[in-house]
């Protein structure tokens, strides 16, 4: 009797070791599981974004302030800010280094991402106008204007931004006798130089060199206009209304067909007065010379305006110069008079030509 009751005992006993090393087993594998799953989810979480903001500018690049979750000590964390829709090669110079979870993080021109890695993982791809909205880059798009007294001109900017930003601009005149902007508009008010200064509430400015003169006019069709006399301009002015016809040329395209039509235009429809008809200046003849020489000037070998003596240097042939343009000079024709100089039509398409190439 007792023999039985000791087996039955054995026998639960040994079903009982057999549950308990059951449930150690079931217990062992469950907490695995949980561990790895802990795991995971700190690696993953520390390649999550916790915030960023403050935009800020400095040396006119973009920063935001990165924070992730602090959840891993001591290891390695990286961040790049980016236009690719695939995480960008571990090798790829743009990386930055995250220091205690904190990394001021550089926001380039079109950037629309954002991602973080470690040595091994890279996390999910991050949409940057989920958490911040500020514009990323401000460009005037010319360097210098050179425009008319009463013109009014849009201001054209390169503006490039991230969500929907605040895009008021603030607009400064270092004169605002010359020129001044309201609306994106430059309003020019009277002769000589200023600089626009344009800037946003992100820390971005641009300039913009503006020079207005009265000299010129719009272009325009004026059957009236006076011939210009002997000395109508200063030097000064003379020097300014080359700079004028040479930014136009460069304007339409220097070297180019439509350089001319800049340079015609410019003297024909923009320039106040009218240049006289000398008869000779477009006819090269020998004189009983060993040179041809250039009746009149020949100032169509050189560019700009005849408008002041220090041209006279440039001039390479004269017959019975040098005279400016409306000064009186005599020409050799049939006539053989005196008349005011100017040019002829062939000197008028040469000098068109001529201050398209040299």
């Amino acid at each position: 009797m007792e023999i039985v009751i000791k087996r039955e005992t054995i026998k639960k006993l040994k079903w009982i070791h057999i549950c308990i090393a059951l449930c150690l087993i079931f217990y062992l594998s469950i907490s695995t599981i949980r561990n790895e799953q802990f795991k995971n989810t700190v690696v993953n979480n520390s390649l999550v974004i916790k915030s960023l903001d403050n935009v800020h500018t400095e040396d006119r690049k973009v920063y935001a302030s990165l924070e992730i979750y602090n959840l891993v000590k001591g290891k390695g964390l990286w961040c790049i800010s980016t236009n690719s829709e695939t995480c960008p090669s571990f090798k790829d110079d743009n990386w930055q280094k995250i220091v205690n979870n904190k990394c001021e993080v550089e926001i380039h021109d079109g950037d629309k991402y954002l991602y973080i890695r470690d040595r091994v993982n890279s996390g999910e791809r991050n949409e940057l106008s989920d958490y911040i909205s500020c514009i990323t880059k401000l460009e005037i798009q010319a360097s210098e204007l050179k425009l008319i007294k009463d013109e009014e001109k849009d201001l054209a900017l390169n503006i490039q931004s991230i969500g929907t930003p605040d895009t008021t601009l603030n607009y400064a005149s270092s004169d605002e006798s010359v020129a001044k902007v309201e609306d994106n508009k430059i309003i020019c008010l009277g002769d000589g130089k200023t600089t626009i200064t344009v800037s946003d509430l992100y820390g971005h400015n641009d300039t913009l060199d503006v020079q207005v003169t009265s000299l010129i006019t719009t272009p325009r069709i004026n059957n009236s206009k006076p011939f210009i006399s002997n000395k109508q301009y200063t030097q000064d002015e003379a020097k300014i209304l080359d700079d004028y016809l040479f930014y136009q040329i460069d304007e339409a395209g220097y070297q180019t067909r439509a350089g001319v039509v800049a340079a015609a235009r410019f003297l024909t429809l923009e320039f106040k007065y009218r240049i006289p008809y000398f008869i000779e200046n477009g006819r090269i003849t020998h004189f009983n010379h060993q040179k041809p020489y250039c009746d009149g000037e020949g100032r169509y070998y050189h560019r700009g305006l005849y408008l002041s003596e220090d041209k006279f240097a440039s001039i390479e042939k004269s017959v019975s110069g040098p005279a400016m343009w409306g000064a009186y000079i005599r020409e050799w024709s049939e006539d053989n008079g005196v008349i005011r100089n100017g040019l002829d039509c062939s000197g008028f398409v040469c000098w068109c030509l001529i201050n398209r190439w040299i």
